[in-house]
């Protein structure tokens, strides 16, 4: 929690998140994924679903949107199997159990972590369950932090800019 207050930076923020999430819900793999529009990115993962880093599916029949659409926990045992629209982008996944969570903060969807495990591992508990959504909870405001620390930054920058401009015009 503290090593994730700490960070500003989203992409270091990402992996920190993916790798506690892994280990508190002992899990072989994690990831988080951001909607946009109607389609799911995978934007870091580590594991069997790094392969999937970067990838776009749609988000219709994905674990994603049930996630988004109901704002808690789901699971499934056998996401390789399960024919969801992620396998379809990247069919050379082997996942066993998953688990996904939401990264919710102020009631904005800012996107779901999952955790995985391989192909005949036994599924997450209800314990899991807790640790994800907690683990999730506390990811959310971080990535709400970062993102306004973004957002402040790059106002900063135009507000420089313009300061620049100004002053090249003469009009100070």
């Amino acid at each position: 929690t503290r090593e994730m207050a700490a960070e500003t930076d989203t992409a270091t923020l990402l992996e920190i998140l993916c790798d506690a999430a892994a280990l508190q819900c002992a899990a072989n793999g994690a990831g988080v994924l951001k909607a946009i529009a109607n389609e799911g990115e995978l934007v870091a993962a580590i594991g069997p679903l790094a392969s999937a880093r970067g990838r776009r599916f749609a988000l219709p029949g994905s674990l994603a949107r049930e996630v988004l659409r109901t704002r808690d926990v789901v699971a499934v045992e056998d996401f390789t199997n399960s024919s969801r629209p992620l396998m379809k982008v990247v069919p050379d996944i082997r996942v066993g159990p998953m688990l996904l969570a939401p990264l919710m903060a102020h009631e904005v969807m800012l996107g779901v972590i999952a955790v995985t495990r391989d192909q005949q591992q036994p599924v997450f508990s209800a314990r899991d369950m807790h640790r994800l959504r907690a683990i999730a909870d506390y990811a959310a405001l971080a990535l709400w932090k970062a993102e306004l620390l973004n957002q402040a930054q790059a106002a900063d920058r135009a507000k420089s800019r313009f300061a620049g401009i100004v002053s090249d015009l003469g009009l100070n």
